[in-house]
Formats: C-alpha cells, sequence, structure tokens
C-alpha cells in the first residue's frame, strides 16, 4: 500500500477557489474535492485545517501509544481505569489511518 504524501503540510488560499492542501509548494488536494457532496462550502476552512493537520495528529498518537501502551494504570478504587480500552482506541485510529 502507497503511503501519505510526507508532511508537513498546510493549507492555504493562493488565488481565487486555489483553497488547498499543500506540502511545501505543491498543492496536492483541494478540500472541495475531498469532500464533495458531504460539507458545505462555508465550511471547508476548517475541513481544510483538519487535514492539513492529519500527519501531525497521527505523528502524536503514536508518541503517546508507545509511551503509554506498556504501563500498567489502575484506578485505586475500582482496580480498572479503562487503560486498555483507551490504548485500543489509540492503535485502532493508527491502524485506520495507515490503512492497515
Amino acid at each position: 500500500m502507497a503511503d501519505y504524501t510526507p508532511g508537513p503540510w498546510h493549507y492555504a488560499t493562493k488565488g481565487p477557489g486555489l483553497l488547498g492542501i499543500y506540502a511545501g509548494d505543491a498543492r496536492f488536494a483541494r478540500p472541495s474535492d475531498l469532500i464533495a457532496g458531504i460539507a458545505s462550502a462555508d465550511n471547508q476552512e476548517a475541513t481544510a485545517r483538519l487535514i492539513a493537520a492529519a500527519p501531525d495528529l497521527l505523528a502524536v498518537l503514536g508518541h503517546v501509544y508507545d509511551y503509554y501502551a506498556p504501563m500498567t494504570i489502575f484506578d485505586d478504587e475500582t482496580g480498572d481505569s479503562g487503560h486498555d480500552e483507551m490504548m485500543q482506541l489509540v492503535r485502532n485510529a493508527i491502524v485506520n489511518a495507515r490503512g492497515g
């Protein structure tokens, strides 16, 4: 499976109708192409910001998982912290983002 375009990404408007997601100076996506029929033109900028943040968010999730997954954390009163369930959610998000 192909890897995603390396980050960092940013969004910018570089002229009329040129709101896009950029890696360096190269535009590789337009939010209107990515979300056609899903979102309105009113929220394309917010959508572009979220998409542009994806590589950073994925990297942070990876660090969170690597740091916290090996830990054993318990609530003193219940004996359970939800740690395993939370780490599974983080792992699932990482796997989904990587196409696995």
